[in-house]
């Protein structure tokens, strides 16, 4: 039965608690891989029509698979080793061939894979502690449609931008089991600096003798937050919600975030998933959400 994420700070079930809480390796007793995937399928409606004219099919994201696997190895009763490789962020829109709004932009694709080595340490049965450094690559392209003057509309060129990094930044967990049935986990994830280097290509009859040229493009960017004081903080209880279905329950805070220079923008939310007398678990899981 699943949880919907609810106590990820404070659950260690399987090896994903690298990612969830890296305190919760030293609760594995024993060596452990987890390997999973999620599949992204969005819908969208676009409305409205260009100064150029152009069409507006909708259907402007395509199906994404997000891959992820972790792997931890008990070192004795006191020590743990954990590596985990996944993709914290990441977006795509690719617009139909000949799309309206193709001069504001045509398609947008960031990603970010993690790589992250983790150590915990068991005080003893009920604190624990784990911190790993991320290393993380950043791959962005942005492109758009140029419009050509002598023929508008119609003949157009095109505009692509490529830049990528590499940060590093961290993430740090304690876990406590505070009563028997009740364990109380704290995780940070650190703010990551991207500063993007790459180049804009220009293409097109429009330029001229320009076509073909390239020039130096830098991009910063930094995630998921603007400052380390208001970076992602998930406080979490595992223990019994109800007498008739026990289970985790959990609140995160993802602060806003905004990319400099390029479009997009995130708003701060909460979430909640406790299980409750079905064993379901309603509402939203914690995550970053778009807006206009």
């Amino acid at each position: 039965m699943g949880t919907g994420f609810a106590g990820r700070s404070s659950s260690a079930d399987d090896a994903s608690t690298v990612f969830g809480n890296p305190a919760g390796m030293s609760r594995l007793k024993r060596e452990q891989v987890t390997v999973g995937g999620a599949a992204i399928i969005a819908k969208s409606d676009i409305k409205g029509s260009g100064t150029f004219g152009g069409s507006n099919d909708g259907d402007m994201v395509p199906v994404v698979g997000v891959p992820m696997g972790y792997y931890v190895k008990p070192i004795d009763d006191h020590w743990a080793f954990g590596f985990g490789v996944y993709v914290p962020f990441g977006l795509i829109t690719d617009y139909e061939h000949g799309f309206a709004g193709r001069y504001f932009g045509s398609k947008s694709e960031v990603q970010v894979v993690t790589l992250q080595p983790t150590i915990s340490y068991a005080f003893n049965d009920k604190v624990s502690i784990g911190f790993g450094p991320t290393i993380n690559r950043i791959d962005g392209t942005l492109e758009s449609a140029a419009l050509n003057r002598a023929t508008p509309g119609s003949n157009d060129g095109k505009v692509k931008i490529t830049g990528d990094d590499t940060a590093v930044g961290y993430n740090i967990g304690v876990m406590v089991q505070a009563t028997d049935r009740t364990r109380v986990g704290l995780t940070y994830h650190s703010m990551v600096d991207y500063k993007l280097k790459g180049d804009t290509k220009i293409s097109g009859p429009g330029f001229g003798p320009f076509s073909g040229s390239k020039f130096d493009a830098s991009l910063k960017i930094k995630t998921p937050s603007r400052s380390t004081s208001r970076s992602p903080t998930n406080w979490m209880t595992t223990g019994p919600c109800t007498r008739a279905a026990p289970g985790p329950a959990g609140a995160a805070w993802s602060p806003s975030w905004s990319t400099t220079r390029a479009p997009g923008h995130w708003h701060r939310h909460w979430a909640r998933s406790p299980k409750n007398r079905t064993g379901t678990t309603p509402g939203p899981t914690p995550s970053a959400l778009p807006t206009s």
